[in-house]
């Protein structure tokens, strides 16, 4: 699959929220209906929107670090005398 990178993650998010409702339906006697399945893809979609191209270290130490952006920490104040 080709395409712009959100595009990417959209559809693969749709597939796994359609494959997690199916497997909760069949598996564990769930009743999820299609909004529900939407819902289930868009926090997926988030997830992999939010990684991105950082991966998850990077996606879990921006959180961490107070980081967005790319834009680096600033340095630390030099002690005064």
């Amino acid at each position: 699959m080709t395409g712009h990178p959100n595009t990417v993650a959209a559809a693969i998010a749709g597939g796994l929220g359609t494959l997690t409702a199916y497997l909760l339906n069949k598996y564990a006697g769930a009743h999820i209906d299609s909004t529900q399945t939407g819902g289930i893809a868009t926090g997926y979609a988030a997830v992999l929107l939010f990684v991105g191209r950082r991966g998850i270290k990077g996606a879990v130490l921006a959180v961490w670090d107070g980081v967005w952006n790319g834009t680096p920490k600033p340095a630390p104040a030099e002690p005064t005398p």
